[in-house]
């Protein structure tokens, strides 16, 4: 197991694709572990919720109202062109908020 190991429950829940629609308790579940949205019972609050995010997006001129969310894909990278590409072969990506011992002293193996 460990961080290298992508089926591993804790490294889908920081690094892997999130589900489409998410919903926790944060009273009980504050590190947002349990994903709640499949789960009848809160149906009724995710709609009224899913319904008070589309209407303030669609004040706020969100392009992915209009169906124009394809937008946020073509603006460039913050740090140029292969940043992470750098971080992954363990040279240090010119950035101001890495540490030396942030960067992997040997390139991470891709499956």
């Amino acid at each position: 197991m460990g961080r290298k190991d992508r089926a591993n429950k804790f490294w889908q829940l920081c690094f892997g694709m999130r589900p489409s629609e998410e919903f926790y308790d944060r009273s009980l579940d504050a590190s947002c572990v349990h994903n709640l949205a499949a789960e009848s019972v809160h149906q009724e609050r995710i709609k009224e919720l899913r319904s008070r995010m589309e209407d303030e997006l669609e004040k706020q001129g969100d392009p992915r109202m209009a169906g124009n969310g394809k937008i946020f894909d073509r603006y460039p990278a913050t740090n140029g062109k292969g940043f992470y590409d750098q971080y992954l072969l363990g040279k240090p990506p010119r950035a101001g908020w890495i540490s030396p011992t942030d960067i992997e002293k040997e390139p991470i193996k891709q499956p």
